[in-house]
C-alpha cells in the first residue's frame, strides 16, 4: 500500500537517519520507499559536497513537491525529509497525498537531543546556523505527532 511519509524536526535531530532506518526497515517487509529531500538540491554531484544556497530552497522545496506527486501517482510510497517546522512547509505535500487517497504519516526523531538546539547544532551535517536552529524551534507549529 503506497504511503506518504512526512519527516519533521530540527536540522541534526536525527530525522535523515530516522529516514534511512524506516526505508530499511519498508524494504524487509517488500515495501517500497523513495526519500525526498531539499537537500538532495544542494549536493554537488561532481564533489558530492553540501552547498547550500538560501536563494534555491524555494525551487528545492518544489522540486521535493513535483517528485513527491510523480512517486505517488505512481504508486511508490515516500519518505518526505525535510525540517518541516510550519504547516506552509508540510502542508502541500500533506495535500498532495490526501488528494491521490494515499495515507500520511508524520513521523519525529525521539532522540534525547531532538529539541536541545545547541546539541542539534553540534550534530548537524550541513552546517545550520545555531541561531536558525533555535528560530525554527521558536516557529514549531505541531500536527499529530507519531514518535517510535
Amino acid at each position: 500500500m503506497t504511503e506518504c511519509i512526512i519527516m519533521r524536526g530540527l536540522p541534526g535531530s536525527g530525522k535523515s537517519h530516522k529516514a534511512r532506518r524506516l526505508q530499511q526497515t519498508g524494504r524487509e517487509v517488500a515495501e517500497q520507499y523513495v526519500i525526498l529531500s531539499a537537500d538532495d538540491w544542494f549536493i554537488d554531484t561532481a564533489t558530492s559536497e553540501y552547498l547550500f544556497d538560501f536563494t534555491q530552497l524555494k525551487p528545492a522545496h518544489r522540486a521535493v513537491r513535483k517528485a513527491a506527486r510523480r512517486c505517488l501517482e505512481a504508486g511508490v510510497s515516500i519518505i518526505v525529509d525535510n525540517t518541516h517546522s510550519r504547516r506552509a512547509e508540510w502542508g502541500a505535500v500533506r495535500n498532495i497525498a490526501s488528494g491521490l487517497g494515499v495515507p500520511v504519516r508524520e513521523v519525529m526523531p525521539s532522540n534525547w537531543w531532538s529539541w536541545d538546539v545547541r546539541e542539534c547544532y553540534l550534530r548537524g551535517a550541513h552546517g545550520c546556523p545555531e541561531e536558525k536552529i533555535q528560530q525554527m524551534k521558536e516557529r514549531w507549529e505541531t500536527w499529530n505527532v507519531l514518535t517510535d
